[in-house]
């Protein structure tokens, strides 16, 4: 099975794709996540579920917001993230984390500014698309293993279709405008990374110069 390497460990924060974490340091006690997402009530099918998540994907060709992001060892960290579909993704920490994310449609680039490196990833080797595509189908990009409601939030499970990465999405809605309000990832171990997204603003106009490093804005002038 591939392996992601631990320097692209950021990634996992965007998605579908790259659901491997790197391992808590040690001394660390990782936080575990829960063998099932909450028990599901009969309100409506999965198939339901399913089409309305994927109505609400659709429904953003670019968003913007504030994201939140707790690791398996506990720490948090903030930042500002803009989507622009298809393949544009930007996750911007704030300080003191070094870290820069940016898919500009064909790579994802890991930017460390402490460490004054840079990490890529090809865009169509990570799941990206599950976000990032530009007609996001949930059924077709991804193995469904359930899609259930409890109190008041929508829980979608996803694992990779191909089975070349291991681990798990779980996608977090609200269930009265199925509005995306973040999601966790499950690495092999059963440890998670939860992220929470606020503050969102959908079909915003955006700077395509949000979605280049200041390297790669140089070299396409």
């Amino acid at each position: 099975m591939s392996k992601t390497p631990s320097s692209l460990a950021p990634l996992a924060l965007l998605v579908p794709a790259l659901l491997v974490l790197s391992a808590p340091a040690v001394g660390q006690s990782p936080m575990q996540a829960p063998a099932q997402v909450p028990a599901a009530r009969p309100a409506a099918s999965p198939e339901a579920l399913i089409a309305r998540a994927n109505t609400s994907l659709r429904a953003a060709a670019t968003a913007r917001g504030r994201f939140s992001q707790v690791d398996p060892d506990g720490s948090t960290s903030t930042g500002t993230f803009y989507l622009r579909r298809p393949g544009r993704m930007r996750f911007a920490y704030d300080a003191p984390s070094p870290l820069l994310v940016v898919a500009d449609g064909s790579t994802v680039a890991v930017s460390d500014s402490a460490l004054e490196t840079i990490d890529r990833a090809p865009l169509s080797s990570t799941p990206l698309g599950l976000f990032l595509g530009r007609n996001p189908d949930l059924n077709r990009d991804a193995e469904v293993v359930t899609a259930q409601v409890d109190r008041g939030t929508v829980y979608v499970r996803l694992r990779d279709r191909t089975g070349e990465t291991d681990g798990e999405l779980i996608l977090l809605f609200r269930e009265t405008d199925f509005q995306l309000t973040g999601w966790w990832v499950v690495d092999a171990q059963n440890n998670f990374t939860q992220v929470s997204l606020s503050d969102v603003v959908l079909n915003p106009r955006l700077d395509p110069r949000l979605f280049l490093l200041r390297g790669d804005e140089r070299e396409r002038r």
